[in-house]
């Protein structure tokens, strides 16, 4: 299970050491192709600098009194996003050395292996989000008869730490060439699987449960009912709906990301093909810098209370005043055809 990397990507190191720096292009290997390598890091920086930028717009934008979801969910996403944050900043450093503007001794000298490392914690916290949300909606569930009420804040703090270790220990094993990736990316399937299974079971449950409260002929434990509880299950239900779909679309996409990264190493092993390997890793690298934009449109798409979160302020606004409008013109519609019937 902790099979060596390929070798494909290994860089000789300093002290005869060695490390495994995926995802970054050899210009080495691009001789008359550095031109299509730049356009196509040209085309990179703007997509990574305005995934900043939109998510610090929707981060500072003021959030309604009503959260939509339960506040130990929130903490378990801010990670998320803060190491995403962090995974485009150590791309750009990447760029720096992997394009030569800066030089060192080489791919497998610091700060680019650290960097590799951060690239992997959002990898991983991505690979891993499906599991560990479905862990907090379970708490959820768990302790629903008190769960809004008790901040608990235990939770995602041992979720968040748990998840922060694993992902540094694997980056860590990857990059210094002690465990294959690859192979965990397959593994990974399994327990995402499993994860999407739970998500129905959890909605069962808190269905069933609701029924029950809702159901005051054949209700047997009066005791149970409150104003809490029942707020709290139609809190449940609604986020564990939306969010099992907006997961499974994530998952989606990420595994149709992960294919175009993962397949070609595996394919192109030849010295031959060295050179459209690397075309491939730095269309690689700019497809992943697409998958914020793409994963958010779809969230927008199939969520309609993620739209004020997500889309830019104008956006936004422009969309309000739309409805609005609408809604003016059917009162007008309906004000005029009562007038002609009282006439």
């Amino acid at each position: 299970m902790f099979s060596p990397p390929l070798p494909t990507f290994v860089e000789p190191g300093p002290g005869n050491s060695s490390r495994w720096i995926h995802t970054v292009a050899r210009l080495r290997y691009l001789a008359g192709l550095e031109p299509l390598y730049y356009f196509l890091v040209s085309t990179e920086t703007p997509l990574l600098r305005l995934k900043q930028l939109v998510r610090t717009g929707s981060r500072n934008r003021k959030c309604p009194i009503s959260q939509p979801v339960h506040e130990n969910l929130i903490f378990i996403t801010l990670q998320q996003l803060l190491i995403h944050e962090l995974s485009i900043v150590a791309r750009f450093v990447i760029i720096l050395y992997e394009s030569g503007l800066v030089r060192n001794g080489g791919l497998a000298f610091e700060p680019v292996p650290t960097m590799c490392v951060i690239r992997l914690l959002s990898y991983t916290h991505v690979v891993f989000f499906n599991i560990v949300v479905f862990i907090e909606r379970y708490l959820a569930t768990r302790f629903v008869c008190d769960y809004e009420g008790r901040r608990r804040l235990h939770i995602p703090i041992v979720i968040n730490v748990s998840l922060l270790l694993f992902s540094i220990a694997y980056g860590y094993r990857v990059v210094w060439a002690q465990s294959n990736a690859y192979f965990w990316t397959g593994a990974s399937l399994i327990p995402n699987t499993l994860a999407v299974f739970g998500f129905w079971r959890i909605l069962k449950a808190n269905e069933r449960r609701l029924r029950r409260l809702n159901d005051h002929l054949n209700r047997q434990h009066y005791c149970e009912y409150s104003l809490s509880l029942r707020l709290q299950l139609k809190e449940n239900i609604w986020s564990i709906r939306e969010l099992r779909k907006c997961l499974i679309f994530t998952f989606a996409i990420f595994a149709v990301y992960a294919l175009v990264i993962f397949l070609p190493p595996i394919i192109l092993q030849s010295k031959d093909t060295r050179t459209t390997l690397e075309v491939l890793v730095a269309i690689g690298n700019l497809l992943m810098a697409t998958a914020v934009p793409v994963i958010g449109c779809g969230i927008c798409a199939m969520n309609e209370r993620a739209r004020q979160h997500l889309l830019p302020a104008v956006v936004y606004r422009r969309e309000l005043e739309e409805r609005r409008a609408s809604i003016d013109e059917y009162f007008e519609i309906l004000f005029t055809f009562w007038d002609e019937v009282v006439d």
